[in-house]
């Protein structure tokens, strides 16, 4: 099932909400105009984390960051991006993966 693009509307829909939900840009910081995104340190990423000028992925993941943070009530010490896991000859990367405070694996 393909989904229909978010185009520039739904864009700043999307960045309008994540604004609501983080004002202060504690934990996720988005800026259409200048096309950049920001994450809290406590958020661990396993590799550079770019909003590309093409693709609607990074604006989707920075919303469910949000709402994982100030409705999910998760902390963000419990979100990691990009997180690879290698099965014998097969690798999957998670781009979210919400673990327990206690997880250290």
């Amino acid at each position: 099932m393909t989904l229909p693009a978010l185009g520039p509307a739904g864009i700043a829909a999307v960045a309008a909400r994540i604004n609501q939900l983080d004002p202060n840009g504690e934990y996720v910081r988005l800026d259409i105009d200048e096309h950049t995104i920001w994450y809290c340190d406590a958020i661990k990423r396993n590799e550079t984390i770019a909003w590309p000028t093409e693709g609607e992925e990074e604006i989707v993941r920075a919303f469910t960051l949000a709402w994982l943070i100030q409705e999910g009530g998760y902390a963000p010490e419990t979100l990691e991006l990009e997180r690879t896991y290698v099965y014998g000859h097969t690798s999957l990367q998670l781009d979210i993966r919400v673990a327990h405070l206690e997880d250290t694996s």
